[in-house]
């Protein structure tokens, strides 16, 4: 199991080629992955 960081996601998000996304589908499709509720707020307050 992973626990995918912030810090991850935000490069997801603000990636325009898509490579850091395709590598993050990799490991979701892989492996089970984790989001703590601590990702979840700061993503959710970070969305504008």
């Amino acid at each position: 199991m992973f626990l995918i960081d912030t810090s991850v996601w935000i490069n997801v998000f603000r990636d325009r080629t898509g490579a850091v996304r395709q590598s993050l589908e990799v490991i979701i499709n892989n492996e089970s992955i984790f989001l703590s509720r601590f990702t979840q707020m700061e993503l959710l307050q970070g969305c504008r």
